[in-house]
């Protein structure tokens, strides 16, 4: 190999180079982090797992709360719901690594201390009652009263210590509280810190309580999995209570978005799992891990959940993170929802209807109700869920559910019978008693207007309790909830490919989604998207050796995109991610390199071309020469184009006016106008000949619909010709009279190219339809017309164009007919003056085609009287006339011959 052939592959090379650097900067991976980020839109979205439920502690449960975060005592509460409901699993989104301050049992406090106050006041007052009657009726001697004083002293202490036992049950251990609902449960997973550093304030025992939940079964093959210094689980009365532990440490990549995860974090000997992947692990129950260089492998799984499967690998780049594969959509598109408002609202319906209920009951008119009292049955549901949480073991969350639904049914039925009439009924029978007080009667009255209010109230809130729990049912049923905070003033918000405002607790959601699903993403080495690149640059580099600069353009950007589509391709159904960036780069700065050079070089050559034909050729010509040098050569191919000719009339007569000067001031102007307007429309302009203009169109470009440019030329240089007169004929005086020009225009095959010699040559037109579009520029004479063209034109722009169709002429030279049409104006402009006018001229021609010569004059004349400036009718009448007196024979067959160029 030569010394120019290998410093041509050098370029190549420094191209690669350069990227290679560049792919060693953050700036370029954040723009491949930005084209990942698009070509994950091509992939299929992945299908979401229904069992999924997001549980928001969303802004309307923070208000209604009224405290954030929430207690853990509402938590505790939300779980009985999950143990109601059926919840396959729930996972708590948040960290519970400090003790919760002690809070106060509202429920209690509200419903049953005042019981056990007014009870405990009922006996005191019972038995002081009557002790005072058996002293007042002598039962009780006077000397022994001190004896039962003494008992009365030590009952009212009992008593005492009664209630302070009662108010210290008001006082609530949140964490214990939480802890043991989260027993009952059973299937909580609650989080565990891992941590870069080790923790004084954590305990051994904790630590040990947390070594209880670490993964069993694990191969560790060298793997990277991440390493932490030190564990947190949530402290013991809630963690002791869990299913099992899962770490909520998110990953984020340099540009913020969160792309992949840590599955597994190494603390010590023991492996803890992510806490979405910690329910995986529950619902596979794999017989051991392997943890490989480029892959989690979970060997020995089963359950519905597997599928079939007996075997998953879960592929991780290098540094142990797994590629999330997110659902296609925004946050609240993903997964299925549930507004933990609802179960906060669900309680508050259930202690306002209690307390309805205890209002009744205190009224006495409770008993007055013949069906099943709903009191009791609530009051038998709180009884159950406490003997479930004391240890019943026989105590189900399904049939507690079946106790719940009934009380409230139970109230709904209630309210919809005839208890409350039969009250008021009652009230009014008692108010009519001669026996009650003035006092008791008004407190019946009070009693009898509270009551409807009392019972719409009942209704209501039966009907939306029981609609609501519906819904919450249908949705926490068979589900594995994820419960976290979603308000806005929580901050708790991140970034994925598809959606700039993702509330992080959803990220559990999607990595779930990602292992069962076993829709998987991969990442390529480095090294693989390195020697790609080098590759790319040196097919690149061959590719263009030979090419011109313009063709390596187009090498260039083809194989770019073949690049980027393979690459795309393969993405799209291998799901394994080969970095776009660096070998699209490499292909591109290689290219540019390489084209610049050929540039410098071919530029030389260019120069010369321009300089030895820029004298004669036209620019167009010389560019086309520049882009094919072949064209020097002399000959040339035949198309079908669209030639015009123009020529003023009676041009002779006023050059003959003006002086010479003059005369090269008014044509540079005219000419100059009506080749712009050539151009314009992507006409070629052939020759100047004089005043005439001698054009065509299609070559050497292509030009698809040429026949409408040339017809559209044609009309915009006659609308042209209306203000150059203005300018000429006005203060100019550049012209003793108005140019007007007749044109010409034929479609069909004509030779186009290079003719003449190798040593003068010129880029033109000929053939037999050139000439005839010369021929029907001389014909406007004939018929007094502007704007002729032939039926070989007419017929590709009828529906562009307003025409009149005139006779079928035999033209000087030419045997063939040709079927005539005047132009008009376009399509779009016509108006109904217009229509009108060429109305009256069909009609006209139609007798003068069907021979009835004095029909056919008499239109003629009378259109002639209308439209005075049309000349045409007068070229009619003269032949109607003539063929009046002088018929054409029966032979004629309706061509006429015209004898005038």
């Amino acid at each position: 190999m030569d010394k120019k052939a290998i410093s041509w592959y050098l370029y190549p090379l420094a191209g690669f180079l350069l990227i290679f650097a560049f792919a060693q900067t953050r700036a370029f991976q954040f723009v491949e982090y930005r084209i990942f980020d698009q070509a994950l839109r091509i992939l299929p979205a992945p299908e979401q797992e229904e069992k999924i439920l997001l549980l928001e502690i969303d802004d309307p449960a923070i208000a209604e709360a009224g405290t954030y975060p929430l207690g853990r005592d509402m938590v505790a509460d939300g779980t009985v719901f999950f143990w109601e409901n059926g919840a396959d699993y729930a996972i708590f989104d948040s960290d519970y690594i400090d003790t919760s301050p002690r809070g106060v049992d509202e429920g209690y406090l509200r419903e049953t201390m005042p019981y056990e106050v007014s009870s405990a006041v009922g006996e005191v007052e019972s038995f002081g009652s009557g002790l005072v009657d058996a002293l007042l009726s002598g039962q009780i001697p006077p000397e022994g009263a001190a004896d039962y004083l003494e008992q009365y002293r030590d009952y009212t202490r009992s008593m005492e210590d009664r209630i302070i036992g009662h108010l210290d049950r008001i006082v609530r251990d949140k964490d214990a509280y939480f802890g043991e609902r989260l027993a009952l449960y059973g299937r909580g997973i609650i989080s565990i810190g891992v941590l870069d550093y080790e923790d004084p304030y954590v305990t051994d025992e904790r630590r040990e309580a947390g070594r209880d939940f670490a993964l069993k079964g694990i191969a560790d093959r060298n793997s990277p999995v991440a390493v932490a210094e030190d564990i947190r689980p949530s402290i013991l009365p809630i963690s002791g209570e869990a299913r099992t532990l899962g770490f909520t440490r998110v990953n984020i990549d340099d540009d913020g978005v969160r792309r992949r995860i840590n599955l597994l974090y190494r603390w010590k000997d023991l492996y803890f799992p992510q806490l979405g992947f910690a329910l995986v692990d529950l619902l596979l129950t794999p017989e051991s891990y392997i943890l490989e260089d480029r892959a989690i492998i979970l060997e020995g799984i089963s359950g519905p959940a597997a599928r079939g499967r007996d075997r998953l690998v879960i592929p991780v780049d290098r540094s142990g993170k797994m590629l999330i594969n997110w659902p296609h959509t925004e946050f609240r598109d993903s997964f299925r929802h549930l507004s933990f408002y609802k179960l906060i609202v669900h309680d508050l319906y259930d202690q306002s209807l209690m307390r309805n209920l205890e209002q009744l009951e205190s009224w006495g008119i409770l008993p007055l109700y013949a069906g099943d009292n709903p009191l009791d049955i609530l009051r038998y549901g709180r009884d159950y869920l406490e003997g479930a949480l004391a240890g019943d073991e026989a105590a189900t969350g399904e049939e507690y559910r079946s106790i719940r639904d009934a009380g409230y049914e139970a109230i709904a039925a209630l309210a919809a019978g005839d208890f409350e009439k039969d009250a008021l009924d009652t009230i009014e029978a008692y108010l009519a008693l001669p026996d009650f007080s003035d006092a008791e009667k008004g407190a019946l009255r009070e009693m009898g207007e509270a009551l409807p209010v009392l019972m719409d109230n009942l209704r209501e809130l039966s009907a939306e309790i029981l609609e609501l729990r519906g819904e919450i049912r249908s949705s926490l049923n068979g589900s594995y909830v994820i419960m976290g905070y979603t308000g806005e003033s929580t901050e708790d918000i991140g970034v994925t490919p598809f959606d700039g405002h993702y509330m992080n607790m959803g990220l559990h959601g999607a990595v779930i989604n990602t292992v069962l699903q076993g829709n998987f993403l991969g990442e390529a080495p480095f090294w693989m998207t390195a020697f790609l690149s080098l590759v790319l640059t040196g097919i690149i580099a061959v590719m263009l050796r030979g090419s011109s600069p313009g063709r390596s353009i187009l090498i260039a950007a083809s194989l770019t995109v073949i690049s980027f589509a393979a690459l795309l391709l393969s993405f799209r159904y291998t799901g394994v991610w080969i970095g776009f960036l660096m070998p699209l780069l490499s292909l591109f700065l290689t290219s540019l390199i390489v084209i610049i050079v050929k540039f410098v070089y071919e530029n030389r050559e260019k120069g010369f071309i321009k300089n030895a034909f820029g004298q004669y050729m036209s620019p167009e010509v010389i560019n086309s020469i520049l882009r094919d040098p072949t064209q020097l050569r002399l000959g040339g191919e035949e198309k079908e184009l669209t030639a015009i000719f123009t020529d003023i009339r009676g041009f002779s007569t006023i050059s003959e006016q003006l002086t010479p000067q003059q005369l090269v001031i008014l044509l540079n102007r005219y000419l100059t106008t009506f080749s712009d307007i050539i151009m314009g429309h992507r006409g070629t302009i052939d020759k100047f000949e004089g005043d005439a203009i001698i054009a065509f169109y299609g070559a050497p470009g292509k030009l698809e619909h040429h026949a409408r440019s040339a017809v559209l030329s044609a009309l915009d240089m006659k609308k042209a010709e209306r203000w150059l007169n203005e300018e000429f004929t006005g203060d100019s005086g550049l012209s003793p009279q108005p140019l007007l020009t007749r044109i010409g225009m034929n479609t069909g095959p004509m030779v186009v190219g290079n003719m003449g010699t190798t040593r003068k040559m010129d880029y033109t037109i000929m053939g037999n339809a050139v000439n005839l579009a010369s021929r029907l520029e001389g014909v406007n004479k004939e018929y007094g017309t502007w704007i002729l063209c032939s039926h070989y034109t007419y017929d590709q722009i009828r529906d562009d164009v307003i025409a009149r169709p005139l006779d079928r002429v035999r033209v000087v030279g030419i045997h063939e007919p040709i079927q005539l049409y005047e132009i008009w104006e376009e399509s779009a402009l016509e108006t109904p003056e217009m229509r009108e006018q060429l109305a009256q001229f069909n009609r006209a021609m139609g007798l003068f085609n069907n021979r009835k010569w004095t029909e056919a004059g008499k239109a003629f004349r009378e259109y002639g009287e209308l439209f005075k400036e049309d000349a045409t009718a007068s070229h009619y009448l003269t032949r109607c006339e003539q063929y009046e007196s002088k018929p054409p024979s029966d032979k004629w067959d309706g061509v006429y011959n015209l004898t005038k160029k």
